[in-house]
């Protein structure tokens, strides 16, 4: 399990060579647009199970999600509601994840995305469209919406280089994608807009206040 294969992100064949990973259900290290983040098909219970282990994360904690486009959430998740499609609208691509039903009417229902219970009406993800183009790219080619919590162990600072994530995760994963510093700073927001309240989930790198601003 697990090779540590450090791939860089312009060599010709990083994008397939990552995608028919994710396809056999492995784990790759990818840069985002603020830390590495692990990636791999949130349909896989196996490979969502994995990142659990890989990072000692409790079962009860989410797995973020990204995907390559609106279109995308929309054919493997469903349409979002009004306000969603706003804030999707205003800062996709981009660093917030809104949160979104999972229920079992969906086609594609994700394996250990939401604490790991069986499938109910109450289910949820969180997504978003991720402003680095590799990603979304990767999320394309592997055709899937792709797992997106950080590159490292649970209770560690969160990985901002390549290096970073081969020290604390070394042969745990199956392909780390060197694209260089990511910017780091703040994780992207998490925001639930479905209710009749608008709620922040996680403050992040798109300002609360701009979000409700969004809603207008």
């Amino acid at each position: 399990m697990g090779t540590g294969l450090i791939s860089t992100i312009s060599d010709a064949d990083t994008l397939e060579r990552a995608a028919a990973i994710i396809r056999d259900g492995g784990v790759v290290a990818v840069p985002t647009e603020t830390f590495y983040g692990l990636a791999a098909d949130w349909r896989s219970e196996s490979a969502t199970a994995r990142i659990f282990e890989i990072k000692g994360r409790p079962a009860t904690m989410n797995l973020p999600l990204v995907a390559a486009s609106l279109e995308q959430v929309a054919a493997l998740v469903g349409p979002l509601d009004a306000r969603s499609a706003r804030a999707a609208k205003a800062f996709w691509p981009g660093p917030l994840s809104l949160v979104l039903p999972a229920t079992p009417s969906r086609r594609a229902t994700p394996g250990h995305t939401s604490n790991q219970q069986p499938a109910t009406s109450n289910r949820t993800i969180a997504v978003r469209v991720p402003s680095h183009d590799f990603v979304r790219a990767l999320c394309e080619r592997a055709g899937t919406l792709l797992t997106s919590t950080s590159a490292n162990k649970t209770g560690e600072p969160p990985a901002e280089t390549a290096e970073q994530v081969a020290a604390s995760l070394g042969e745990l994963v199956d392909m780390i994608i060197d694209g260089g510093r990511t910017p780091g700073g703040k994780p992207s927001t998490i925001a639930d807009l479905r209710g009749a309240t608008p709620m922040l989930l996680r403050d992040g790198a798109v300002a609360w206040n701009r979000v409700l601003e969004s809603l207008k």
